[in-house]
C-alpha cells in the first residue's frame, strides 16, 4: 500500500502530465503510458542530436556554450578539433580561450561579444585563432545567441564555430586575381559561351582605356563591333576556327576605337570549362601592339624607300619593274627613265650637303607632279632618279613627258633663301624594244642618260644599239685607265714657256700622255673626259703633279733648267678637301721649292664658288705656290672677283690667239686682257702661239710670256729644249702694230 505522501506525489506527477486518476490502478496505467511516450520522445531527441552532430560534422560546425561563470564548454569533438584542443576536453575558461585569439583580432571580438550580450543580437563574426596543438593560425566564423530565463537573466551563450581558413584563402586569392586583372595593362574580357552570339560579360579597365568605350557600352555586345567593316581579316578567320574547335586561339587584329582611330591588338583567347568539360566562357587577353606594327611597317618602308626623299629605292624599284613586266600584256609598252641632275656636286661643294638634300627633296616633288599615281619614282642614290612609266603610247609620248620633267627641274629653286637653277639629263629605255628584263632596261636607260650628258646636258636621249656599243667602249676605256694608273702607263711631256721680250725659257707646262700598249701614244683629249666621268681624274692629277715636281727638281739638281713647271688642276681635285695636303706632301717628297710650282685653274672652275676658292688659293699662295687662271676670257668672271683672287698669271685662251692677226674682235680682246692683267699687277701668258704674226702682235702689246707650237711642241723630258731668242727676233713687229 502506498503511503499518503507517496500517493500525493503520484497525483502531482500525473497532474504534471495532465492526467487525473482517482485510484492506484488507473494511475499506474497512466504512468506506464507516460513512460512509453517519454521513451519515444527520448529516442527522438537522441536521433535528433545524432543527426545534428552528423550535420555539424558535414558542415564542419562545432558547437560551444559560454556559461555565466565565464567558462567555455565544448559542445562537440569538432569544436576541439578546430581549436586544436584535446578531444576529451570538456571546458576551459574564457581567459584561456581569449589567449587563443589572434592578438590583432581580440579587441574587436571582445567588443562584439559585449554588444551581443547587451543587445541580445546574434553574434556573427570572423576572427583568427592560434591553434593550441600546432600553433597554426586559422580563420574561424562564429555565430552565437544569448539564452535568457524568464527574468531576462543570461543562462548561457550558445553558438557554433566553423573553420573558414580555406574559404578566406580562396577569397584572398580571388581578390588578388581581381586586383591583378583590373591592374593589368592588357585588355581582358570574358564572353558567355552559352549565350547566343557570345556576348561580352566582363571587361577590365585596360580594355575600356584601350578601346575608348565604357563598360556599359561594351557589355552584351559581340567583339566584332570593334572591327568595324573589316570583318574579313585573316586573324578573324583563325579565331573563328578556334571557337568552332573550342580551343585556344590567337590573332593579330586591327580594331577601331570609339573615336574611329585604328589600333592593332595581339589577341589570345582560351576556353573555360565546367566540371563536366562543357565550355561556359571564353577569356580574351589583348595587348596593344600598334607601336610594334607601326615600327615594323616603318622598317618595311625603310627597306624599300629612300630615307631622304621617301621615294622607292633601288630594291623596291627593281621589284616594281619585275611585277610590271610580269603583268604586261601583248602590245603594251613600258618606259624606264634614268634622270641625273647636271653638276649637282657643285651644289654640295659650294652650299653644303644640307642644301643639296633640300634640293633633292624638291626635285623629287617636281618629278612627282609629272607622272601618274600608278607610276613609280625611285632615287637610286646621289642625284640619280629613275621613273617607271606604265602603258606608254610610244617613244614620242614618253619623250614629251620626260621633257616636261626636265623643264620642271630647270625652273629656279629657292633653297635656304638662295635661288638655285639646275638642269638634268635623262635616258629612256622602252619595253620590249630596248630590253625585256629589269636589269637590261635599267642599264640601257643609264647608257642613254650618259649620252644625253655627252651632248651638252639638259636634254633626253632614247636608247639605241649604237649607244650600247659606245657604252661598252666606255667601260673598256675605264678598265684600261684603271690598269694604266696601276701600271704607270702615263708619262709627261713639257711645253716650254718663254719670255716674250728676251726669248728666255721661263717655265714649262706639264702635259700628260698615255703610252697605250695597243693604240700607242694618246693625247689628253682621248681620255681626260673619261677619267673625269669615271672618278679617276683625282688620282691621275695627283700623279701628274708628283711626277712634274720630281722632274723639275731633277733638272734643278743637274743645273739644266732652273725654271718653274705649270700643272693643270681639275675641278674634282680642287673640290677635294685633301687637295691642300696633297700639294704640301708633293712639295715635301720632291724637295721642290713651292715657288717653282704653278697651278693652272680654269676661270669657270674658280667662279663655281668664288668665296670658297679664294680661301684655298690664299692658302696655296701663302705656301709660295703660284697660280694662273687658264682659258681666261671664255668664262664669266667679273673684275671685282678677279681683283680678290690671289693669282699671279692670266692666260689668254688659244681661241682668241688663233685669229688675232685677222679678227679685230679677237685682237681687241687680247689687248684688253693684257692691259687689265697689268693694271691688276699680273703677268699675262698667251697660249697657242703658232705664227710669227701672232707673236709679234702679242709682243707689241706687252704680253709677258708666250707658249705654243711656234716656240715648241710638248717634248719628252730627255729632249733638248734649246734657246729661242733668234725665233722672236725674226718676227715682223711692224706688221703686228
Amino acid at each position: 500500500m502506498a503511503t499518503a505522501d507517496t500517493q500525493q506525489l503520484r497525483l502531482v506527477a500525473l497532474q504534471e502530465y495532465g492526467i487525473h486518476c482517482t485510484d492506484d490502478a488507473s494511475a499506474l496505467e497512466a504512468l506506464l503510458q507516460v513512460a512509453s511516450e517519454l521513451s519515444v520522445t527520448l529516442r527522438q531527441v537522441i536521433d535528433s542530436e545524432r543527426r545534428m552532430e552528423e550535420a555539424q560534422e558535414i558542415a564542419g560546425l562545432g558547437a560551444y556554450n559560454v556559461t555565466p561563470d565565464a567558462s567555455v564548454r565544448s559542445g562537440s569533438a569538432i569544436t576541439n578539433s578546430i581549436l586544436g584542443l584535446p578531444a576529451d576536453l570538456a571546458s576551459l575558461s574564457t581567459a584561456e580561450y581569449n589567449r587563443m585569439i589572434h592578438p590583432d583580432d581580440l579587441p574587436r571580438l571582445l567588443r562584439e561579444r559585449e554588444h551581443a550580450r547587451c543587445s541580445g543580437e546574434t553574434l556573427e563574426t570572423s576572427y583568427r585563432i592560434i591553434r593550441c596543438s600546432d600553433g597554426a593560425v586559422r580563420w574561424v566564423r562564429s555565430r552565437a545567441v544569448v539564452i535568457r530565463d524568464a527574468g531576462g537573466n543570461m543562462l548561457r551563450q550558445t553558438g557554433v564555430l566553423q573553420d573558414i581558413t580555406a574559404q578566406r584563402e580562396a577569397e584572398q586569392a580571388l581578390r588578388l586575381n581581381q586586383r591583378a586583372v583590373e591592374a593589368s595593362s592588357n585588355g581582358i574580357l570574358i564572353v558567355d559561351a552559352q549565350a547566343p552570339d557570345l556576348p561580352i560579360i566582363y571587361v577590365n579597365r585596360a580594355f575600356e582605356t584601350l578601346t575608348g568605350y565604357s563598360q556599359a557600352e561594351i557589355l552584351g555586345q559581340n567583339c566584332r563591333f570593334l572591327q568595324g567593316d573589316e570583318s574579313h581579316q585573316v586573324g578573324l578567320r583563325n579565331l573563328r576556327q578556334a571557337l568552332r574547335a573550342e580551343q585556344d586561339g590567337h590573332a593579330l587584329l586591327r580594331n577601331y576605337r570609339k573615336d574611329g582611330t585604328p589600333f592593332w591588338i595581339d589577341l589570345n583567347i582560351s576556353p573555360v570549362r565546367n566540371d563536366h568539360g562543357t565550355v561556359t566562357h571564353y577569356v580574351g587577353f589583348q595587348t596593344d601592339c600598334t607601336e610594334r606594327i607601326r615600327y615594323q611597317d616603318e622598317l618595311r618602308h625603310q627597306a624599300g624607300h629612300d630615307s631622304l626623299t621617301g621615294l622607292a629605292n633601288r630594291s623596291l624599284l627593281q621589284d616594281r619593274i619585275d611585277q610590271a613586266l610580269l603583268r604586261s600584256r601583248a602590245g603594251e609598252q613600258l618606259a624606264v627613265v634614268f634622270i641625273d641632275l647636271d653638276r649637282f656636286k657643285m651644289i654640295n661643294d659650294s652650299m653644303g650637303h644640307g642644301a643639296g638634300d633640300l634640293l633633292l627633296k624638291e626635285c623629287a616633288l617636281r618629278i612627282g607632279t609629272k607622272v601618274e599615281q600608278e607610276d613609280t619614282i625611285a632615287r637610286m642614290g646621289g642625284d640619280e632618279f629613275v621613273v617607271l612609266l606604265h602603258q606608254v603610247a610610244g617613244p614620242q609620248a614618253v619623250q614629251q613627258q620626260i621633257d616636261a620633267i626636265l623643264a620642271a627641274l630647270s625652273a629656279p629653286f629657292c633653297i635656304d633663301g638662295n635661288t638655285i637653277t639646275i638642269s638634268a639629263s635623262a635616258g629612256i629605255a622602252l619595253y620590249p624594244a630596248h630590253g625585256e628584263t629589269t636589269s637590261t632596261l635599267l642599264r640601257n636607260a643609264d647608257i642613254a642618260m650618259y649620252d644625253a650628258k655627252s651632248h651638252g646636258r639638259d636634254n633626253s636621249r632614247l636608247f639605241s644599239t649604237d649607244l650600247s656599243e659606245r657604252a661598252a667602249d666606255s667601260l673598256r676605256l675605264k678598265a684600261e685607265l684603271i690598269v694604266a694608273l696601276a701600271e704607270q702607263q702615263f708619262c709627261l711631256h713639257y711645253q716650254p714657256k718663254i719670255d716674250a721680250g728676251s726669248g728666255e725659257l721661263v717655265g714649262f707646262e706639264a702635259l700628260v700622255r698615255w703610252n697605250h700598249p695597243v693604240r700607242g701614244l694618246l693625247y689628253p683629249g682621248s681620255f681626260i673626259d673619261a677619267a673625269e666621268d669615271f672618278g679617276l681624274i683625282g688620282e691621275l692629277g695627283t700623279w701628274v703633279m708628283q711626277e712634274a715636281c720630281r722632274q723639275v727638281r731633277a733638272w734643278h739638281l743637274a743645273g739644266i733648267y732652273m725654271v718653274s713647271v705649270a700643272v693643270n688642276v681639275s675641278a674634282a681635285q680642287f673640290r677635294d678637301q685633301a687637295f691642300l695636303a696633297v700639294v704640301e706632301d708633293t712639295l715635301t717628297q720632291s724637295g721642290l721649292a713651292a715657288g717653282f710650282l704653278e697651278l693652272e685653274i680654269t676661270e669657270s672652275l674658280v667662279m663655281e664658288s668664288p668665296q670658297q676658292f679664294i680661301q684655298i688659293l690664299s692658302h696655296l699662295h701663302g705656301m709660295g705656290v703660284t697660280i694662273s687662271v687658264d682659258d681666261f676670257g671664255t668664262g664669266y668672271s667679273s673684275l671685282s672677283f678677279v681683283k680678290q683672287f690671289p693669282i699671279d698669271f692670266l692666260k689668254i685662251d688659244k681661241s682668241f690667239v688663233n685669229d688675232i692677226s685677222t679678227d679685230p674682235s679677237d685682237a681687241a680682246i687680247c689687248e684688253t686682257i693684257i692691259t687689265m692683267g697689268h693694271n691688276l699687277g699680273l703677268l699675262v701668258i698667251a697660249e697657242g702661239v703658232e705664227t710669227l704674226e701672232q707673236a709679234a702682235f702679242l709682243r707689241a702689246h706687252g704680253c709677258d710670256i708666250l707658249q705654243g707650237y711656234l716656240i715648241s711642241r710638248p717634248l719628252s723630258p730627255d729632249s733638248d729644249f734649246g734657246v729661242y731668242p733668234r725665233l722672236l727676233h725674226t718676227a715682223p713687229l711692224h706688221s703686228a702694230v
